[in-house]
């Protein structure tokens, strides 16, 4: 029944077969062929072919409802599979002072959350030095403190994921 909608649609939205077969790329006589061969197998006529510009039937109102329906549930869907293709998954390790963690981190973390909602976040608050040990050793991925570091800083590995 929906297996010829998208030609359908497009006379309904052009209000003329000739104008949607243009926008389809086919010829008109296709296009009439294809909408007649649906109505045939449907049992009822969509277009009144009498009327200019073509108008719906009862029954054709009913199926562009229906039509307009499924697509915008196949847009929704679309959406949503879009959205968790690129959905940021996987953990990241804080380390910081507890004065760090209190009155810079908790908004800042609170705000990533909305964002990226499927990543974990682990905040280990400690003393600097224990922080570095951490972070050498990769336990932790990133580390704010306000002590200067006498060393080159190591490129910062986020392990996060997309889903794919």
């Amino acid at each position: 029944m929906f297996r010829y909608m998208d030609y359908i649609f497009n006379v309904y939205k052009e209000k003329s077969f000739s104008c949607a077969a243009k926008k389809l790329h086919i010829s008109q006589s296709s296009l009439s062929t294809t909408v007649r061969k649906a109505e045939r197998e449907i049992g009822a006529p969509i277009f009144n072919r009498k009327t200019t510009p073509i108008s719906l039937t009862a029954f054709g109102r009913k199926y562009i409802q229906a039509a307009q329906t499924l697509y915008l549930l196949r847009n929704d869907l679309e959406h949503y599979i879009s959205e968790m293709k690129t959905s940021v998954k996987g953990r990241i390790a804080i380390g910081a002072s507890s004065f760090f963690s209190t009155y810079l981190l908790a908004d800042a973390i609170s705000e990533f959350r909305k964002e990226f909602p499927e990543v974990k976040i682990e905040l280990f608050e400690n003393v600097t030095p224990y922080l570095q040990k951490r972070l050498d050793s990769q336990f932790i991925d990133l580390m704010i403190t306000n002590t200067r570091m006498n060393c080159f800083m190591k490129p910062v590995s986020l392990h996060l994921s997309y889903w794919k």
